[in-house]
Protein backbone atom coordinates (compact mmCIF):
# COMPACT_ATOMS: atom_id res chain seq x y z
CA UNK A 1 0.00 0.00 0.00
CA UNK A 2 1.30 3.23 -1.49
CA UNK A 3 0.83 6.03 0.86
CA UNK A 4 1.44 10.08 -0.29
CA UNK A 5 1.88 12.65 2.15
CA UNK A 6 0.49 16.37 0.62
CA UNK A 7 1.91 19.55 2.39
CA UNK A 8 4.18 17.95 5.31
CA UNK A 9 5.59 21.09 6.55
CA UNK A 10 1.98 21.40 7.85
CA UNK A 11 2.05 18.04 9.94
CA UNK A 12 4.27 19.23 12.50
CA UNK A 13 1.74 22.82 13.31
CA UNK A 14 -1.17 20.20 13.36
CA UNK A 15 0.61 18.04 15.77
CA UNK A 16 1.48 21.02 18.17
CA UNK A 17 -2.15 22.24 18.35
CA UNK A 18 -3.33 18.29 18.60
CA UNK A 19 -1.47 18.02 21.61
CA UNK A 20 -1.84 21.41 23.19
CA UNK A 21 -5.48 20.71 22.61
CA UNK A 22 -5.61 17.28 24.33
CA UNK A 23 -3.81 19.03 27.35
CA UNK A 24 -6.10 21.43 27.66
CA UNK A 25 -8.68 19.49 27.67
CA UNK A 26 -8.17 16.93 29.89
CA UNK A 27 -5.79 19.34 32.77
CA UNK A 28 -6.18 18.17 36.29
CA UNK A 29 -8.20 20.69 38.48
CA UNK A 30 -8.59 19.86 42.42
CA UNK A 31 -11.31 21.14 44.88
CA UNK A 32 -14.37 23.43 43.27
CA UNK A 33 -12.12 24.15 40.14
CA UNK A 34 -12.32 20.02 39.27
CA UNK A 35 -16.17 20.43 39.42
CA UNK A 36 -16.21 23.37 37.55
CA UNK A 37 -14.17 21.84 34.95
CA UNK A 38 -16.28 19.14 34.38
CA UNK A 39 -19.29 21.15 33.55
CA UNK A 40 -17.32 21.90 30.92
CA UNK A 41 -17.01 18.88 29.07
CA UNK A 42 -19.43 18.01 25.99
CA UNK A 43 -19.44 14.24 24.12
CA UNK A 44 -21.60 13.21 21.01
CA UNK A 45 -22.22 12.12 17.78
CA UNK A 46 -23.25 13.53 14.54
CA UNK A 47 -24.83 12.74 11.08
CA UNK A 48 -25.69 14.10 7.78
CA UNK A 49 -24.17 14.11 4.03
CA UNK A 50 -21.35 15.12 2.67
CA UNK A 51 -20.73 16.25 -0.90
CA UNK A 52 -17.24 17.65 -3.01
CA UNK A 53 -16.61 20.65 -5.49
CA UNK A 54 -14.05 20.76 -7.68
CA UNK A 55 -13.24 20.03 -11.47
CA UNK A 56 -16.33 18.61 -11.99
CA UNK A 57 -18.85 20.04 -9.85
CA UNK A 58 -18.67 23.99 -9.26
CA UNK A 59 -22.13 25.30 -8.66
CA UNK A 60 -24.28 22.33 -7.14
CA UNK A 61 -23.72 22.46 -3.18
CA UNK A 62 -25.39 19.41 -2.81
CA UNK A 63 -24.23 17.60 -6.04
CA UNK A 64 -24.27 13.47 -5.04
CA UNK A 65 -24.63 13.67 -1.06
CA UNK A 66 -22.82 10.64 1.07
CA UNK A 67 -23.79 9.91 4.05
CA UNK A 68 -21.03 10.95 7.14
CA UNK A 69 -21.51 9.50 10.52
CA UNK A 70 -19.07 10.56 13.58
CA UNK A 71 -17.95 11.28 16.81
CA UNK A 72 -17.31 14.67 18.66
CA UNK A 73 -15.84 15.99 22.00
CA UNK A 74 -16.26 19.80 23.30
CA UNK A 75 -14.55 21.64 25.81
CA UNK A 76 -16.08 24.50 27.05
CA UNK A 77 -13.90 27.63 27.91
CA UNK A 78 -16.84 29.90 28.43
CA UNK A 79 -20.56 30.62 27.02
CA UNK A 80 -18.81 31.97 24.11
CA UNK A 81 -15.79 30.14 23.22
CA UNK A 82 -15.08 26.65 22.66
CA UNK A 83 -13.25 24.06 21.25
CA UNK A 84 -13.79 20.83 19.54
CA UNK A 85 -12.49 17.71 18.18
CA UNK A 86 -13.93 15.51 15.99
CA UNK A 87 -13.51 12.36 13.72
CA UNK A 88 -16.02 11.56 10.60
CA UNK A 89 -16.22 8.71 7.97
CA UNK A 90 -17.98 9.46 4.59
CA UNK A 91 -17.71 8.46 0.68
CA UNK A 92 -17.81 11.00 -2.09
CA UNK A 93 -18.28 10.19 -5.54
CA UNK A 94 -18.51 12.24 -9.10
CA UNK A 95 -18.12 12.03 -12.68
CA UNK A 96 -17.16 14.09 -15.30
CA UNK A 97 -20.18 14.04 -17.49
CA UNK A 98 -22.27 15.85 -14.72
CA UNK A 99 -20.01 18.65 -15.86
CA UNK A 100 -17.87 18.49 -18.91
CA UNK A 101 -20.09 15.65 -20.79
CA UNK A 102 -17.39 13.63 -23.28
CA UNK A 103 -13.91 14.21 -22.07
CA UNK A 104 -11.19 14.65 -25.43
CA UNK A 105 -9.51 12.16 -25.69
CA UNK A 106 -12.16 9.93 -24.42
CA UNK A 107 -14.14 6.59 -26.19
CA UNK A 108 -17.91 8.07 -27.37
CA UNK A 109 -19.72 7.98 -23.63
CA UNK A 110 -16.61 7.87 -21.63
CA UNK A 111 -16.26 9.56 -18.69
CA UNK A 112 -13.88 9.98 -15.35
CA UNK A 113 -15.61 8.95 -12.49
CA UNK A 114 -13.88 8.36 -8.75
CA UNK A 115 -15.24 7.32 -5.35
CA UNK A 116 -13.46 7.69 -2.86
CA UNK A 117 -13.80 6.87 1.46
CA UNK A 118 -12.81 9.39 3.92
CA UNK A 119 -11.87 9.69 7.42
CA UNK A 120 -11.75 13.27 8.42
CA UNK A 121 -9.99 14.40 11.78
CA UNK A 122 -10.59 17.91 12.82
CA UNK A 123 -9.77 20.53 15.72
CA UNK A 124 -12.54 23.60 15.65
CA UNK A 125 -13.09 26.60 17.34
CA UNK A 126 -16.23 27.70 17.67
CA UNK A 127 -17.40 31.34 18.51
CA UNK A 128 -20.85 31.46 19.97
CA UNK A 129 -22.65 34.50 18.48
CA UNK A 130 -25.17 34.97 22.13
CA UNK A 131 -23.81 33.55 25.43
CA UNK A 132 -24.81 29.25 25.09
CA UNK A 133 -24.96 27.40 28.09
CA UNK A 134 -27.37 24.09 28.44
CA UNK A 135 -27.07 23.83 31.75
CA UNK A 136 -28.91 27.37 32.68
CA UNK A 137 -31.44 27.10 35.00
CA UNK A 138 -33.59 29.68 33.55
CA UNK A 139 -33.70 28.36 30.42
CA UNK A 140 -32.49 31.75 28.58
CA UNK A 141 -29.22 30.77 27.16
CA UNK A 142 -29.77 27.86 25.34
CA UNK A 143 -30.04 29.47 21.80
CA UNK A 144 -27.39 30.51 19.84
CA UNK A 145 -25.61 30.83 16.23
CA UNK A 146 -22.34 30.22 16.08
CA UNK A 147 -19.23 30.26 13.45
CA UNK A 148 -16.60 27.28 13.24
CA UNK A 149 -12.74 27.73 12.27
CA UNK A 150 -10.38 25.24 12.49
CA UNK A 151 -7.66 22.65 10.92
CA UNK A 152 -7.40 19.03 10.46
CA UNK A 153 -6.25 16.26 8.18
CA UNK A 154 -8.14 13.98 5.69
CA UNK A 155 -7.03 10.32 5.31
CA UNK A 156 -8.65 9.57 1.52
CA UNK A 157 -8.45 6.43 0.22
CA UNK A 158 -7.32 4.39 -3.26
CA UNK A 159 -9.35 6.39 -6.32
CA UNK A 160 -11.05 3.98 -8.16
CA UNK A 161 -9.46 5.55 -11.32
CA UNK A 162 -6.68 3.43 -10.88
CA UNK A 163 -6.53 0.69 -13.86
CA UNK A 164 -9.24 2.48 -15.41
CA UNK A 165 -8.77 1.62 -19.24
CA UNK A 166 -10.31 5.01 -20.78
CA UNK A 167 -8.48 7.24 -18.73
CA UNK A 168 -5.23 5.60 -19.78
CA UNK A 169 -6.22 6.35 -23.63
CA UNK A 170 -7.45 9.58 -22.66
CA UNK A 171 -3.87 9.98 -20.95
CA UNK A 172 -1.90 9.05 -24.11
CA UNK A 173 -3.76 11.83 -26.20
CA UNK A 174 -4.12 14.95 -23.26
CA UNK A 175 -1.08 14.23 -20.75
CA UNK A 176 -1.42 17.78 -19.51
CA UNK A 177 -5.45 17.14 -18.29
CA UNK A 178 -4.80 13.52 -17.18
CA UNK A 179 -1.27 13.03 -16.13
CA UNK A 180 0.80 10.18 -17.35
CA UNK A 181 -0.74 6.89 -18.74
CA UNK A 182 -0.95 4.42 -15.95
CA UNK A 183 -1.03 6.95 -13.41
CA UNK A 184 -2.29 6.34 -9.57
CA UNK A 185 -3.84 7.75 -6.91
CA UNK A 186 -2.96 6.20 -3.70
CA UNK A 187 -4.23 6.73 -0.24
CA UNK A 188 -3.21 9.97 0.79
CA UNK A 189 -3.06 12.19 4.07
CA UNK A 190 -4.08 15.89 3.36
CA UNK A 191 -4.50 18.44 5.02
CA UNK A 192 -8.05 20.92 5.73
CA UNK A 193 -9.40 24.13 6.56
CA UNK A 194 -12.84 23.84 7.64
CA UNK A 195 -14.98 27.14 8.02
CA UNK A 196 -18.22 26.18 9.11
CA UNK A 197 -21.43 28.44 10.36
CA UNK A 198 -24.40 26.52 12.23
CA UNK A 199 -27.22 27.05 14.94
CA UNK A 200 -27.23 25.18 18.40
CA UNK A 201 -30.33 24.98 20.99
CA UNK A 202 -30.58 23.19 24.18
CA UNK A 203 -34.13 21.17 24.19
CA UNK A 204 -33.62 19.74 27.69
CA UNK A 205 -30.88 20.78 30.82
CA UNK A 206 -27.31 18.84 29.24
CA UNK A 207 -28.11 18.49 25.84
CA UNK A 208 -27.38 20.17 22.69
CA UNK A 209 -28.65 19.73 19.31
CA UNK A 210 -26.53 21.69 16.31
CA UNK A 211 -26.83 21.95 12.81
CA UNK A 212 -23.80 22.92 10.95
CA UNK A 213 -22.79 23.33 7.10
CA UNK A 214 -19.05 23.10 6.65
CA UNK A 215 -16.89 23.93 4.12
CA UNK A 216 -13.51 22.16 4.08
CA UNK A 217 -10.61 23.99 1.75
CA UNK A 218 -8.26 20.51 0.53
CA UNK A 219 -4.64 21.27 -0.52
CA UNK A 220 -5.29 19.01 -3.13
CA UNK A 221 -6.69 18.74 -6.49
CA UNK A 222 -6.44 14.86 -7.09
CA UNK A 223 -9.57 14.05 -5.14
CA UNK A 224 -11.13 13.85 -8.86
CA UNK A 225 -8.02 12.70 -10.72
CA UNK A 226 -8.72 15.77 -13.23
CA UNK A 227 -5.74 18.55 -13.28
CA UNK A 228 -6.07 22.00 -12.25
CA UNK A 229 -7.07 24.30 -14.70
CA UNK A 230 -4.51 26.81 -13.22
CA UNK A 231 -1.41 25.50 -11.77
CA UNK A 232 -0.75 25.84 -7.84
CA UNK A 233 -1.63 23.42 -5.28
CA UNK A 234 -2.24 26.55 -2.96
CA UNK A 235 -4.82 28.41 -5.59
CA UNK A 236 -7.94 28.82 -4.08
CA UNK A 237 -10.22 27.93 -6.85
CA UNK A 238 -7.99 24.96 -8.22
CA UNK A 239 -7.65 22.79 -4.97
CA UNK A 240 -10.72 20.62 -4.50
CA UNK A 241 -13.04 20.74 -1.32
CA UNK A 242 -15.57 18.70 0.73
CA UNK A 243 -18.84 20.13 1.83
CA UNK A 244 -20.43 18.12 5.50
CA UNK A 245 -23.96 19.12 6.31
CA UNK A 246 -24.58 17.62 9.95
CA UNK A 247 -26.57 18.03 12.69
CA UNK A 248 -25.10 17.00 16.25
CA UNK A 249 -26.14 15.65 19.59
CA UNK A 250 -24.32 16.00 22.60
CA UNK A 251 -24.42 15.44 26.28
CA UNK A 252 -22.79 18.12 29.37
CA UNK A 253 -21.55 16.30 31.81
CA UNK A 254 -23.32 17.07 35.48
CA UNK A 255 -21.11 19.04 37.92
CA UNK A 256 -21.15 16.20 40.66
CA UNK A 257 -19.57 13.69 38.64
CA UNK A 258 -16.19 12.41 39.69
CA UNK A 259 -14.04 9.95 38.25
CA UNK A 260 -12.56 7.20 40.08
CA UNK A 261 -9.13 9.35 39.92
CA UNK A 262 -10.05 11.84 41.80
CA UNK A 263 -12.63 9.95 44.25
CA UNK A 264 -9.23 8.34 46.15
CA UNK A 265 -6.41 10.53 45.02
CA UNK A 266 -5.26 13.15 46.93
CA UNK A 267 -7.17 16.23 45.97
CA UNK A 268 -10.24 13.79 47.43
CA UNK A 269 -8.24 13.45 50.87
CA UNK A 270 -7.52 16.82 50.97
CA UNK A 271 -11.41 17.61 50.34
CA UNK A 272 -12.34 15.16 52.74
CA UNK A 273 -9.71 16.19 55.72
CA UNK A 274 -10.64 19.78 54.88
CA UNK A 275 -14.66 19.02 55.44
CA UNK A 276 -13.76 17.38 58.56
CA UNK A 277 -11.41 20.52 60.01
CA UNK A 278 -14.26 22.75 59.12
CA UNK A 279 -16.81 20.87 61.19
CA UNK A 280 -14.63 20.75 64.07
CA UNK A 281 -14.03 24.44 63.98
CA UNK A 282 -17.54 25.33 63.25
CA UNK A 283 -18.46 23.06 66.63
CA UNK A 284 -15.84 24.46 69.10
CA UNK A 285 -16.68 28.15 67.65
CA UNK A 286 -20.85 27.31 68.88
CA UNK A 287 -19.63 25.58 72.00
CA UNK A 288 -17.46 28.48 72.93
CA UNK A 289 -20.84 30.81 72.38
CA UNK A 290 -23.43 28.84 74.14
CA UNK A 291 -20.76 28.69 77.12
CA UNK A 292 -20.58 32.21 76.80
CA UNK A 293 -23.81 33.00 77.01
CA UNK A 294 -24.93 30.78 79.27
CA UNK A 295 -22.23 32.77 81.76
CA UNK A 296 -24.01 35.67 81.34
CA UNK A 297 -26.96 34.98 82.46
CA UNK A 298 -25.60 33.16 85.37
CA UNK A 299 -24.08 36.97 86.26
CA UNK A 300 -27.42 38.87 85.34
CA UNK A 301 -29.23 36.72 87.75
CA UNK A 302 -26.77 36.88 90.21
CA UNK A 303 -27.00 40.80 90.03
CA UNK A 304 -30.99 41.01 90.27
CA UNK A 305 -30.76 38.44 93.15
CA UNK A 306 -28.43 41.32 94.77
CA UNK A 307 -30.48 44.03 94.05
CA UNK A 308 -33.24 42.25 95.52
CA UNK A 309 -32.11 41.90 98.93
CA UNK A 310 -30.46 45.21 98.76
CA UNK A 311 -34.31 46.40 98.25
CA UNK A 312 -35.62 44.37 101.20
CA UNK A 313 -33.35 45.53 103.89
CA UNK A 314 -34.04 48.91 103.03
CA UNK A 315 -37.83 47.72 103.50
CA UNK A 316 -36.76 46.81 106.74
CA UNK A 317 -35.16 49.73 107.61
Amino acid sequence: MEIRVTHKRFLLPLAVFLLAFSGSSFAQKQGSSLLNAIEKHDVGIFGGGATYLGDFNEKDLLYRLKPIVGVMYRYNFNPYFALRGQAGYTRIEGSSKDYYGDLPGFPTGGSMKFNRSMVMIDGVFELNFLPFSPTDKRRQKIFSPYLALGVGVNFMGTNSYNNNPQLDIAANTYPELYGEPGKAFPQSFVLEIPVGFGVKVSPVKRLTIAGEWTFKKMFYDDIDGFTNRGGGSFNLINDDWVSTITVSLTYRFASNWKCDAYRGGSSGKLLKGLKARTYKVNVQQSAAKDLKKGSNVKMLEGRSENDSNRLKKKKRK
